[in-house]
């Protein structure tokens, strides 16, 4: 467990600088509340998972955190997905100094449903949907 720690920490702080002139497209908007990107040139496929950047943007007045940086594990045949590290950061498109970085050692797997009661989970349905139809 410690060296997953040690290696998603390593590979997230290497990515950070790259992360910065990413290609991000949108792939969902929920107006008001937040905006959806992901850098599908950074989508990667591992066995049975895929992996991929997840950037929300928070335009809503009052929010503490103006977007979020996550780094995601996804399963498209099940269709779940969980974050395995995310960022907060003060500005949009991750910019600026990070305010709290969060590394999930048991992530729990969200399944995406337009039925859900959760918001954000309807949202992330379209998301997971477009990360598992891209073709590199």
């Amino acid at each position: 467990m410690k060296l997953l720690f040690i290696v998603s920490t390593i590979f997230f702080s290497l990515s950070l600088t790259t992360l910065a002139s990413a290609e991000w497209t949108k792939v969902n908007e929920f107006k008001g509340w937040f905006d959806h990107y992901v850098d599908f040139d950074r989508i990667r496929r591992h066995k049975d998972k895929t992996y991929y950047w997840l950037l929300t943007n928070l335009p809503c007045p009052g929010c503490s955190n103006d977007s979020y940086l996550d780094y995601v594990e996804a399963e498209c045949g099940p269709f779940r997905q969980r974050s395995l590290t995310q960022r907060t950061f003060p500005e949009f498109f991750a910019k600026g100094k990070p305010f709290k970085e969060f590394y999930t050692h048991v992530p729990e797997w969200i399944y995406p449903s337009p039925y859900s009661e959760v918001k954000r989970h309807q949202k992330l349905e379209a998301v997971l949907e477009a990360v598992c139809k891209h073709k590199p």
